[in-house]
């Protein structure tokens, strides 16, 4: 039989840790509110406000990295872009979240378009996901910057996903204190696809957050597999990807395993590709596997998967470089 999936949509595994991510999800986010006109100390001749782009600032870049303890750089910043009605000078500070704050100065030469670079201040104290707000002009949006635990190393046992994608380094974990959960997808019925992701919790993603997947199949005889049978599917050592195939049947011409990631803007990328292969170099190699039983007693199992290959712009023709992949996630026998 024919099963279809593309980026799935994960259930929630029913876990301790799982559950109290849903009762203080209200809580997660640490902000700063601003005041009117540019926050906490925002100044200058100059007239502008955000270009209006909802809720969340979708053309806001960060770069750097942010850990636990350690004092920023003058390589981390985020750079935004404004509208400018009058030109003149120009200041605008963030306020501090999180032990960071993110400020600059400048002079507008000509109105439109503008784009300014905010430089990160400070030493962070959290690992999670911290969101500052922008208030410039009366318009607002948020811009999310994720602060890594000292080490850059999850707590032993938490799901987490961590890479170093187009040479940035990306990771999230599945705390009580962030904005992610475990998940875990099947798509078929006797013929199967397996799933596991690190995905928001909320409906729609912010920018600013990513998400990260991993399919495997196909499980054959899947309908009436023991849970020892549907442990065994995943073999220790090192295990192919699917071959090329259309990107809604990513197993039609073999089995393996296909990796998917959401980008901080929202574009999503895949190791499968309808007519590429992964290019020489690449690799995937299951670690270990684990038994686990969540508190609805769903038996899964805790696979460590590494992985180096090249991703595909989902409708698109870029590409990107995927090194120093690893992802432990839950595949669960629902």
């Amino acid at each position: 039989m024919s099963v279809k999936s593309i980026f799935p949509r994960f259930f929630v595994l029913n876990v301790t840790l799982f559950s109290l991510l849903v009762l203080i999800s209200c809580q997660k986010d640490k902000s700063f509110e601003s005041g009117n006109g540019g926050g906490a100390g925002s100044g200058g001749t100059s007239v502008f406000t955000l270009v209006p782009t909802g809720g969340n600032c979708s053309d806001a870049m960060t770069t750097g990295t942010f850990v636990v303890g350690t004092a920023v750089a003058a390589t981390d910043f985020v750079i935004v872009t404004v509208d400018v009605s009058k030109a003149g000078t120009w200041s605008y500070n963030t306020g501090t979240v999180n032990g960071l704050s993110f400020s600059g100065s400048g002079t507008f030469a000509a109105t439109g378009n503008q784009v300014i670079t905010l430089q990160a201040t400070g030493t962070p104290t959290t690992a999670e996901n911290t969101t500052f707000p922008l208030n410039i002009g009366g318009v607002t949006c948020n811009f999310v910057i994720v602060v890594n635990p000292v080490g850059g190393n999850p707590a032993p046992g938490d799901p987490y996903y961590k890479a170093t994608i187009a040479g940035v380094n990306y990771m999230e974990t599945v705390t009580a204190t962030n904005d992610y959960e475990a998940g875990f997808s099947l798509a078929g019925v006797d013929d199967v696809i397996i799933g596991a992701g690190i995905n928001y919790s909320g409906t729609t993603l912010p920018a600013g957050y990513t998400t990260f997947g991993v399919e495997t199949g196909i499980k054959h005889g899947y309908y009436n597999a023991t849970d020892a049978q549907f442990k065994a599917f995943f073999t220790v050592g090192t295990q192919p990807f699917a071959a090329p195939a259309p990107i809604d049947r990513p197993f039609d011409n073999g089995d393996g395993f296909v990796i998917y990631w959401t980008d901080k803007q929202g574009n999503n990328w895949s190791s499968s590709h309808p007519t590429l292969g992964q290019p020489a170099g690449s690799s995937f190699k299951v670690v270990s596997v684990d038994d686990g039983t969540d508190l609805a007693g769903t038996y899964y199992v805790k696979v460590k998967m590494q992985f180096n290959c090249t991703l595909y712009k989902v409708g698109g023709t870029e590409t990107v470089t995927l090194t120093n992949g690893e992802m432990l996630g839950f595949f669960g026998k629902i």
